[in-house]
C-alpha cells in the first residue's frame, strides 16, 4: 500500500474533485413565468449603518435603498438632469427656497394606503 504510484493518486484526486461537479450541472434552472410575491435576497459583504433614503452610506448602500424606496425624482440617463418618478413635475420659487412637486396619482404603499403630500413632507 505504501507504493501507490503518482498517476493513481493524481487520478483518484481528480476523480474526487470532478464527481461532485457533475451533479450540479444536471440541476440547472428552468425558465418559468414570473410569479407575483416572494422574497428578494441580496447578499452583501458589509452591513448598512443606515437605510435612510436621503443619506445612503456608500455606493453599495444606494443599491439597497433603491430596491426598498421610491423617490420623487431620478437621475436622467445623462446624469446631468432629473426625470420624474413619484413626482410628475416640479418647480422652484423665484428665490429657490421653496420647491413644489406634483405627485403621481394612484401611488400606494405596500399596505394599500394611498401616498399623500403629508407622507412626502414627513419623509
Amino acid at each position: 500500500m505504501k507504493n501507490i504510484s503518482k498517476k493513481v493518486l493524481v487520478g483518484a484526486v481528480a476523480f474526487a474533485l470532478v464527481l461532485p461537479a457533475s451533479f450540479t450541472f444536471s440541476q440547472g434552472a428552468s425558465a418559468a413565468s414570473p410569479v407575483k410575491g416572494g422574497n428578494l435576497t441580496i447578499l452583501r459583504g458589509d452591513l448598512e449603518s443606515s437605510l435612510t433614503p436621503s443619506i445612503p452610506p456608500d455606493n453599495a448602500g444606494i443599491w439597497v435603498v433603491e430596491e426598498i424606496f421610491d423617490t420623487l425624482l431620478l437621475p436622467a440617463q445623462d446624469a446631468k438632469s432629473l426625470k420624474p418618478s413619484l413626482a410628475t413635475s416640479w418647480s422652484a420659487s423665484k428665490d429657490g427656497l421653496t420647491w413644489t412637486f406634483k405627485l403621481r396619482a394612484g401611488v400606494k404603499f405596500s399596505d394599500g394606503k394611498p401616498m399623500t403630500s403629508k407622507d412626502v413632507k414627513f419623509s
